[in-house]
């Protein structure tokens, strides 16, 4: 888990600079992260195959962050911009996974968020902005598919035990998340 939550890694997406205390903060966990793009379509197997819905961003803004950064799974909050939603500025729970999907043998890393209790809607294009606060393990290769399903499930209830938590709640208070752009 991330050490100190008071403070935050912003990650220049557009020019891709990575400076070298970043990369040491991002070895170190030692910072919230905080990342947004565009919610784009994936491998379509989050809901299909998985039960586990998906919303992708584009990892190609944060390759050089995805070299440094630990492969696997982590958790935070989220924000979601999209006309579709009533209440734009609600801040979210998410367990998201950033690699390869070594289950899939993914030939990229990707940013894959599963936002929890969240609405059963069409939002492809909208704004996603992700406040990472803490990592839950790496990524594995499992025998099965149910295994992977099992993995996901006990993931999920170990992201909303550590959301529960008064620090981190604290985290999810930020204007990264709840300035509106729009």
């Amino acid at each position: 888990m991330f050490a100190e939550f008071n403070k935050e890694l912003r990650f220049d997406s557009k020019s891709g600079y990575l400076r070298d205390d970043v990369v040491r903060y991002a070895e170190n966990k030692e910072y919230v992260i905080l990342l947004t793009g565009e919610v784009i379509h994936g491998f379509g197997r989050g809901s299909k195959l998985l039960g586990c819905p998906t919303a992708n961003i584009p990892p190609e803004p944060y390759l050089k962050l995805l070299e440094v950064l630990s492969t696997g799974i982590y958790f935070g909050f989220c924000t979601v911009l999209h006309n579709n939603l009533i209440d734009q500025s609600q801040v979210h729970l998410m367990v998201m996974s950033i690699g390869w999907n070594p289950f899939f043998d993914n030939k990229h890393k990707t940013i894959e968020a599963h936002i929890l209790d969240f609405p059963d809607i069409d939002f492809y294009g909208a704004e996603l902005r992700l406040c990472v606060v803490g990592y839950i393990r790496p990524e594995l290769s499992f025998e099965s598919l149910d295994e992977l399903k099992a993995a996901i499930a006990q993931d999920i209830v170990v992201a909303r035990e550590c959301l529960a938590r008064e620090d981190l709640k604290l985290c999810c208070v930020n204007e990264f998340l709840l300035e509106n752009k729009n």
